[in-house]
């Protein structure tokens, strides 16, 4: 009863911790104070670090897939804090931070399944069809930042598709890695309405977009984080499942 009431206290310290960083982030956005923005947004996302570190030290035995599925899901959280700063000072080397994230996400999902050709081919044409429907959108303008916007596209899509099987698991905990990265993938199509560079909003239509994207994003790494609550390939067993992919 005890440890329960010291869990209950932790989650609430969490929530509340994570609440006020998140509040203090969107009101220095909203304000345009840069430093601020900065400070809160960084100590927004070393809540999603600290949360899937401190779920995957309290989860007990661990199967051999499990522990190197949390590796690369913790990696991926890493790149994303030190993303979601980098891109406040270069927009390129922010993009180049979250791509490693994304890659770090695709690599946890080749637990799952590994690549086939049916695969490869769905992620060129889902890609291709994104890019395109921006190329000819009178909202953007890609050719500032076409190459890595292109290479970024292309792992971003992989990552999403590749989490779907996830859904194969018998463990239906391991849904919540396919919703992640959906969020995920959706955070980042619509951030792209907030890049300047690329897209020219009103400052009301910058705010929303940019609201939109970040509450999907936390949303997302904050499931990626609660993932590594759960060793969630015992069910059924990862080898028998290779086995008969």
């Amino acid at each position: 009863m005890e440890k329960a009431k010291k869990n209950i206290l932790a989650v609430a310290g969490f929530w509340f911790l994570f609440s006020a960083f998140f509040l203090g982030y969107r009101v220095s956005y909203f304000l345009g104070n840069f430093f601020p923005t900065v400070l809160f947004k960084a100590l927004c996302s070393s809540c999603f670090v600290a949360l899937g570190l401190f779920n995957y030290c309290r989860t007990g035995q661990k199967s051999s897939a499990f522990k190197k599925y949390s590796v690369k899901i913790i990696l991926g959280l890493v790149f994303s804090l030190a993303a979601d700063v980098i891109i406040k000072l270069s927009l390129v080397f922010g993009i180049l931070a979250f791509l490693l994230a994304q890659v770090s996400y695709f690599l946890a999902f080749l637990e799952f399944k590994k690549v086939s050709l049916r695969y490869v081919l769905l992620v060129v044409f889902v890609t291709a069809a994104i890019l395109l429907f921006e190329w000819f959108s009178p909202w953007f303008e890609l050719k500032k930042l076409l190459v890595p916007l292109c290479v970024y596209a292309l792992v971003d899509v992989g990552s999403a598709l590749k989490s779907i099987d996830a859904l194969r698991l018998k463990d239906r905990f391991s849904r919540v890695v396919f919703f992640a990265s959906v969020m995920f993938l959706i955070s980042d199509l619509s951030l792209q309405l907030s890049i300047r560079e690329i897209c020219s909003l009103s400052w009301l239509g910058d705010q929303a977009a940019n609201n939109f994207s970040n509450i999907l994003y936390y949303a997302a790494q904050l499931l990626f984080a609660h993932s590594l609550c759960k060793d969630f390939f015992v069910s059924g067993t990862l080898e028998g499942q290779k086995a008969a992919c």
